[in-house]
């Protein structure tokens, strides 16, 4: 008999420069030490209202209660603690509403959906843990964490097929293409301009991903053999694998937008980086 479970949903409403604690010390403690088993949750990343951590537990529906107690002690216990003041004022606002207070948590702001491939969204979670909280996070350290995201998908297709044929069809199926529109060839352009002013530490990023050990099942190569598994074998040789590649590889991208908090702009700068990449790399390999 199945045990009916329930979502937790804590938002933690901290500047930037605290996340990276936030994350290792309380809410890796608290999964680890609350817990005899550690239970499912989800992380991502909020600018809505303010800067905030999507912090989400799923338990058993009858431990809900004991759990959210134990949440809204450890959690409200951490900001006497600790100085996570911005310098801004956190509760003044000139406009109808109150403007929502760093240093705060507030409980059910949002809601788990039932998803598509939800493992993406899991073993995210995991790595922001793992990876990005083990470095100060900034707006730098998030988009060299999804731009690494975004490379270990190409590497995940390497497993069947050499890199230079894997830059070759993921360029033909139009993955990380250029829009077609005038408006979006323009911006295309700009940020084209932007990634060779970045060539050499994009492309090095890129290199480390390729480079990595198929048998490491830590950071990003958990993420690469995970995507592997999702993928269910020779993906590249089967009929229709444009489609089937194209939807696996666009809920990816739609998990990493989501949870890293990427907004149109910062992800049309990321899959151009891709794009511009992959054609550097297609053209090295002659």
């Amino acid at each position: 008999m199945n045990t009916k479970k329930k979502w937790l949903c804590l938002s933690i409403f901290a500047p930037k420069q605290a996340w990276s604690r936030i994350i290792k010390t309380e809410i890796n403690y608290f999964l680890s030490h609350q817990f005899s088993q550690r239970p499912s949750f989800k992380l991502a990343f909020s600018y809505h209202e303010r800067a905030n951590i999507q912090f989400s537990i799923q338990v058993d529906m009858d431990l809900a209660a004991v759990t959210a107690e134990a949440l809204d002690i450890h959690f409200k216990r951490i900001f006497p603690e600790h100085d996570f003041s911005s310098g801004q004022v956190g509760n003044s606002s000139n406009g109808l509403f109150m403007e929502i207070p760093n240093n705060s948590i507030h409980y059910g702001r949002y809601k788990v959906v039932e998803e598509n491939f939800p493992e993406f969204t899991d073993i995210i979670s995991i790595l922001i843990v793992e990876m990005l909280a083990e470095r100060r996070i900034n707006d730098n350290a998030i988009l060299s964490f999804g731009l690494s995201l975004m490379f270990g998908l190409v590497k995940a297709l390497t497993k069947e097929l050499s890199e230079k044929d894997v830059l070759k069809f993921i360029i033909q199926t139009q993955r990380f293409a250029p829009p077609k529109d005038n408006s979006g060839a323009i911006i295309y352009d700009f940020f084209s301009d932007q990634f060779i002013e970045n060539k050499e530490a994009v492309t090095d990023l890129y290199d480390q991903i390729m480079g990595i050990d198929q048998s490491i099942e830590s950071g990003i190569g958990r993420w690469v053999n995970h995507v592997r598994d999702l993928s269910d074998g020779p993906i590249l040789r089967k009929k229709g694998r444009e489609e089937v590649v194209g939807q696996l590889f666009q809920t990816a991208l739609t998990k990493i937008n989501a949870q890293l908090g990427f907004n149109t702009l910062i992800h049309s700068i990321l899959t151009v980086f891709v794009f511009e990449t992959l054609k550097y790399r297609l053209s090295l390999a002659g």
